[in-house]
């Protein structure tokens, strides 16, 4: 072989030993990400002011219930309420939620900030108010259930929180 076919040759050779060397480094090229995850509790209880008192017509029960932090991390919280009884429901005034709650469509109550460890929200309602114009005979016994659930609030919306329980 002359000098003259040599140089094609070996230049040819080179250009595929560096193409196959590209080729490999980029089929086989590797990267790695370090993710840590903070496992948080999420932990609330639901504390009330309730005195027990016979419901008669006009009269108000005191039932106040709020929601108290045990979490080791920030969360956003909602509730609801529901009556054992719809009946019982019609014989008593409509609740009205005190400031810092929103209900929305869910039928759940949204305190509007955060709660940090160990803190609580203000009480989601004060009373029940039996309705004055009733007949004590008409009034049935009752229970109002109140329910309570938190998401851990840290690195997202209130939106983007329940979302995911939801």
């Amino acid at each position: 072989m002359t000098g003259k076919h040599l140089i094609p040759l070996i230049a040819a050779a080179l250009t595929l030993t560096a193409g196959l060397g590209t080729t490999c480094a980029y089929l086989t090229a590797r990267d790695s990400v370090e993710n840590t995850f903070d496992v948080s509790e999420v932990d609330i209880t639901v504390e009330e002011g309730f005195e027990p008192t016979p419901p008669e017509p006009g009269k108000a029960i005191k039932k106040a219930p709020k929601i108290r932090s045990g979490s080791d991390t920030d969360c956003y919280v909602r509730m609801r309420y529901e009556f054992t009884s719809s009946d019982a429901e019609k014989l008593c005034e409509p609740v009205k939620a005190n400031p810092g709650w929103t209900k929305k469509s869910d039928g759940y109550y949204y305190w509007n900030g955060i709660v940090k460890p160990g803190e609580e929200t203000g009480t989601l309602f004060d009373r029940i108010q039996i309705k004055s114009g009733i007949a004590k005979e008409e009034i049935i016994p009752f229970d109002i259930l109140v329910y309570a659930e938190a998401v851990q609030a840290k690195g997202q919306s209130p939106e983007s929180a329940w979302a995911c329980v939801d």
